[in-house]
């Protein structure tokens, strides 16, 4: 089974938009957990993933 999560991150030293740094994706396939960090840019792949999710009818998980 892969389960897919994305998570806001705000870290006010690294702030773009609003205390908003990026995103963290988190996929578990099977047991096998990965974490990764995605920056606010629109030229990064990931992000432009993120962004098709959302567009999707999706929401990522709020900010700590």
């Amino acid at each position: 089974m892969n389960n897919l999560k994305y998570k806001l991150v705000n870290h006010p030293e690294i702030a773009i938009q609003s205390g908003l740094s990026g995103i963290l994706r988190t996929v578990d396939i099977e047991g096998n957990v990965d974490n990764s960090f995605i920056p606010l840019d629109t030229g990064n792949r990931d992000y432009q993933e993120y962004l098709a999710w959302v567009a999707e009818g999706n929401t990522a998980e709020a900010a700590d």
